[in-house]
């Protein structure tokens, strides 16, 4: 369960392709030439601080990482300095990031709201894995504060905090809507808020006959079982997460996924903020599972939200598993429902090195909770 921030008490799984991709980048980034005009990058861990050929190695191999790496990996994290942050801090986070989640940006914005710094926060549909902004949001070529909401809040901030004007810098809180038409200026599309917690608990019990059933509907209690794969590897194929919107099907090897879905929406449901569950399991070892969120379309088509994925490593079967899904701003139109997949294993990580059976029971999980606007 989470202790504090992003941080849990587990490892979650080493994001195999957006680790290899970067690296790989940082390595050939300074070019033959670069190398040549600077001769100390090369030698060890090439263009890169020694620990990281380690931490790549590790999490490629085994797709977890050990204590040296997470202290070395840790000392660069916010969670190490916040307590010497006292400027005003203007957070702006991605919705379809599947690099850094909206959990992260949270955790800091919840760490310097704690200590009284001037901090506002904004999630924007863009993100590390859908870099094109929505029109009228962002441009990073051709920034214009009047007609780009986003543009317009950061010139705001800046022309309050560094020129010393009188300007507003804005509601506390703003998150772009996605299913709001609008012309020019995304701001219609944005909601605002005085607190980031702006959904009311909305929770869904699952059940064995795969169903995702709202309070007051009985249960069929039981179990489903899944099997991980041998090697940490994918249980099947789906987009990948550096870029979740590829044409990929997805596509897993039977007994390897377990599905509740909710009755179809009989009037749209928005969801925003971190989805929740807990989960009772058993397993003859520590097995490592994926949660996904998946909205299915009338004709029976899943589209996973986002791209979002939270990778589960289970030290203790017998224990209560707490589950904190990566938030997300999400319309479930009519005629839609909700999909929880827990998956023995993802394209996109490195998962458990044993293959085994794992078995979900519905009786002793706890439900699945979204944050509902309404």
């Amino acid at each position: 369960g989470i202790i504090s921030g992003v941080s849990t008490a587990e490892p979650g799984a080493a994001k195999v392709l957006f680790a290899s991709l970067l690296f790989g980048a940082g390595i050939a980034n300074p070019g033959v030439d670069g190398y040549i005009a600077d001769p100390a990058r090369l030698p060890g861990c090439p263009n890169y601080v020694p620990y990281m050929c380690n931490a790549i190695a590790e999490a490629v191999v085994t797709g977890d990482i050990g204590p040296q790496v997470v202290s070395e990996l840790r000392a660069s994290s916010v969670s190490s300095f916040v307590d010497r942050i006292n400027i005003p801090v203007l957070l702006a986070q991605g919705q379809q990031d599947t690099l850094f989640d909206l959990n992260e940006a949270t955790a800091t914005y919840d760490a310097l709201k704690d200590r009284g710094v001037d901090a506002k926060m904004i999630w924007h549909s863009w993100g590390h894995s859908h870099l094109a902004a929505a029109p009228g949001e962002f441009s990073f070529s051709a920034p214009d504060e009047d007609a780009q909401y986003e543009t317009g809040r950061f010139m705001d901030w800046f022309d309050h905090y560094l020129k010393d004007e009188n300007t507003e810098t804005g509601p506390e809180f703003a998150y772009f809507r996605n299913w709001i038409d609008y012309e020019g200026n995304a701001a219609p599309a944005y909601a605002t808020s005085d607190t980031v917690d702006v959904g009311t608990t909305r929770a869904f019990h699952l059940s064995a006959d795969g169903g995702l059933l709202p309070d007051g509907t009985p249960v069929v209690p039981g179990p489903k079982t899944i099997v991980t794969a041998p090697g940490g590897l994918p249980t099947g194929v789906e987009p990948l997460n550096i870029n979740p919107a590829g044409n990929i099907p997805n596509a897993q090897i039977p007994g390897t996924e377990a599905l509740w879905t909710t009755a179809p929406m009989t009037e749209a449901m928005d969801v925003v903020g971190a989805p929740t569950l807990t989960l009772r399991v058993a397993a003859p070892g520590q097995p490592v599972v994926f949660a996904k969120l998946y909205d299915v379309a009338p004709d029976g088509t899943s589209s996973l939200i986002n791209g979002l994925i939270a990778p589960i490593r289970i030290s203790d079967p017998s224990q209560p598993v707490p589950v904190t899904m990566p938030a997300i701003v999400h319309r479930f139109e009519p005629g839609h429902s909700v999909r929880l997949a827990i998956t023995g294993g993802d394209i996109s990580f490195r998962g458990g090195l044993q293959g085994m059976p794992v078995t979900i029971f519905a009786d002793g999980s706890g439900p699945l909770e979204l944050p509902v606007v309404s």
